[in-house]
Formats: C-alpha cells, structure tokens, sequence
C-alpha cells in the first residue's frame, strides 16, 4: 500500500513552483483515496478504474482529477484544506499549475 501521508509544507501561494503544486496534488490523491466510498465516487466521476489508479495513483491525470474532484464538493474542499493547513483558494491555484485548463467551477459546474 501506498503511503500518502505526506508532511505538512508551508503554505503556498499564487505564482508557486510546480513541485510544490505536484506534492500539494499527491496529497489530495491520498486525501481521496483514505476514504473508500469517497475514492470510488472519484473514479466513477472520473471515469478511472480502479486498478489503472493504483497502478500509477501519481499520474498527473489522476492530481488534476482529485483536485477537480474536491473542487466541485465543497464540503470534500473545505475538509482537505483543513487536514492540508492551507487556504481553500491554493486549491484552485495548484489545479492552474498543474495542468492550466478551466476549472470545474469556472464552467459552471454545481456541487455534486
């Protein structure tokens, strides 16, 4: 099993470095993935199977999809924020790093 507790890192901020976006993305990886309805929730939503995630669970296609998967709960985004020690909005910034495409939010997407 993979270890996804990761030491907490200082905040971060707009204009952050992309490793720090990757290490802050892995982290919502395993947020999601500490949970099993709330894991299998993501892969159906994200249309990922279950052995291709454990297969690479740190593929960028699954970071961007965790945190597209928090962003659009906002319950899930309020409580990863909280267990992570950062702003709700760094969020949104590291989804921007990672792989700069609209947001969930910014097409309109609603609560699931």
């Amino acid at each position: 099993m993979l270890d996804f507790d990761m030491p907490r890192a200082a905040p971060l901020h707009r204009g952050m470095d992309p490793d720090d976006a990757r290490n802050l993305g892995v982290r919502a990886v395993g947020f999601v993935a500490k949970d099993r309805v709330r894991l299998h929730r993501f892969l159906s939503g994200a249309g990922i199977t279950l052995p291709e995630f454990w297969r690479r669970p740190h593929a960028s296609r699954h970071l961007t999809a965790a945190l597209d998967f928090l962003i659009t709960d906002e319950t899930l985004l309020r409580d990863f924020s909280r267990v992570a020690d950062i702003a709700v909005e760094t969020v949104y910034d590291v989804r921007r790093v990672l792989m700069p495409r609209p947001l969930p939010a910014e097409l309109g997407t609603t609560k699931v």
